[in-house]
């Protein structure tokens, strides 16, 4: 009976949802002027895949490569090893960015345990290929005011 037991609770505890896969409905609304668009969700469901595996220095290749010229791998993996990972990753739609069809806004759902929200995931197409855009100043965050009381 004991080992029963045992075998029931490694049963249920090796079935722990995991939040870390991505979903893209085959029936999402698209802009009629996206062109490639298998390619965007292909690129789109691998990098999130990776990303939301921690595996940054694949997820790094995703990104426009202008990335490389202004922050190294090295500062890419620090700055997001702060993120938590257990969330699942849902494509909602796809739209063109206003006047330009070569770059996408997926709307993207993130669902974890603890909360939900939504946002416009950009996606910018070079040649064939469509690259995840970080959104990244080249100029550091102003310093705070100083408050004195």
């Amino acid at each position: 009976m004991k080992l029963f037991l045992l075998v029931l609770l490694l049963f249920f505890l090796g079935c722990e949802e995991k939040y870390t896969n991505v979903a893209i409905d085959q029936n999402i609304s698209i802009d009629k002027n996206i062109t490639n668009v298998e390619n965007l969700k292909l690129r789109y469901q691998e990098y999130w895949e990776v990303f939301s595996k921690g595996e940054y220095d694949k997820s790094y290749a995703y990104e426009l490569p202008y990335l490389n010229y202004i922050k190294s791998l090295q500062w890419y993996k620090d700055f997001n090893r702060i993120r938590k990972n257990d969330y699942k990753v849902s494509m909602l739609n796809i739209k063109s960015y206003p006047y330009d069809a070569k770059v996408a806004l997926v709307r993207t759902r993130f669902q974890s345990p603890h909360k939900t929200f939504e946002l416009s995931d950009r996606w910018v197409q070079v040649g064939d290929t469509w690259y995840h855009y970080y959104k990244q100043s080249l100029l550091p965050k102003p310093p705070r005011p100083i408050i004195k009381y």
